[in-house]
């Protein structure tokens, strides 16, 4: 699959704003994906802006962060 810039430059700032939240709460990139339950390589890309990442995955990002995901698109 072929990414736009525009697209590019928009998984990294859901990928950054995920690794703030992250280290807001002072946890490692391995507990974050114990308690989302994905693989921690895919957490890794997420966050570095390397992958498309699909709704399910966002929704247990969110609820696992406690972040609602409204809110947390309308910041991006």
């Amino acid at each position: 699959m072929h990414t736009t810039p525009e697209e590019r430059l928009f998984l990294e700032k859901v990928g950054l704003k995920i690794a703030q939240l992250r280290e807001q709460k002072e946890w490692s990139r391995q507990q974050l994906a114990d308690m989302a339950d994905i693989d921690i390589a895919m957490l890794i890309q997420i966050e570095q802006g390397a992958c498309d990442v699909d709704l399910w995955d966002m929704d247990k990002l969110h609820k696992s962060l406690g972040v609602d995901s409204g809110k947390f698109f309308a910041v991006l």
